[in-house]
């Protein structure tokens, strides 16, 4: 087995023996586990992990469905991860690998297993200008990783809908978090902030092949 976690993250002291029991009904599975911010008095860092619980809800991380973990709180056999070939380094981020990973995971026709009682606790500590870049990079990672579903034959990701974001804007309300109505409000920044980094990384790249098209007589 090998786990991955952050340096800024502290696990629980049953966090690798719960991870292995987890593992060891499923070797083949990639587990995720349950990541707490314990930066409770800084809005952004709060409203990025609420981000991330929403997320799990929302994709059904218990129910089974969820397409990726995050790699501050991740599990799974070795020997499989290197079948896999590992985390693509080619990401010009610290984003959207994890997804990467998850997708490719499940694609390979292999299990993503939930396990909430495998904690870590999370120290990431946010200004508001440090919430905006770690979005507008999530955006960035996001259309590498949608570059790179295309070029393998991926089936592309939907557009999720208003109704997705509707439920993202209020899910501080209706879990009843502190600071709800700020949160919402910084949710909604998060989401412009990740989408300008997802299209000016597209604008990006379409002007460097522009400019290196030749036009022949």
């Amino acid at each position: 087995m090998i786990a991955f976690t952050d340096d800024d993250c502290r696990p629980e002291p049953q966090w690798l023996s719960t991870l292995d029991a987890a593992l060891s009904r499923d070797r083949d599975a990639l587990i995720g586990g349950e990541t707490i911010n314990r930066l409770q008095d800084s809005i952004c860092s709060q409203t990025s992990q609420t981000l991330v619980s929403f997320l799990y809800s929302y994709y059904g991380a218990t129910a089974g469905t969820m397409p990726y973990f995050a790699s501050n709180n991740l599990a799974c056999s070795r020997d499989v991860f290197l079948d896999l070939g590992g985390f693509d380094e080619t990401f010009p981020n610290a984003a959207a690998e994890d997804r990467d990973l998850g997708m490719r995971w499940g694609e390979s026709g292999r299990a993503l297993v939930f396990a909430p009682e495998a904690r870590v606790h999370h120290a990431h500590h946010l200004t508001l200008l440090n919430f905006c870049r770690q979005h507008r990079n999530y955006g960035r990672g996001a259309r590498h990783l949608h570059q790179l579903m295309a070029r393998r034959g991926a089936e592309a990701l939907p557009f999720e809908g208003f109704g997705f974001y509707g439920k993202l804007l209020t899910y501080p309300m209706r879990q009843r978090q502190r600071h709800a109505l700020r949160q919402s409000a910084l949710l909604f920044l998060s989401q412009l902030a990740t989408a300008y980094g997802y299209y000016t990384l597209a604008f990006r790249n379409r002007a460097w092949r522009d400019t290196k098209r030749v036009d022949l007589p």
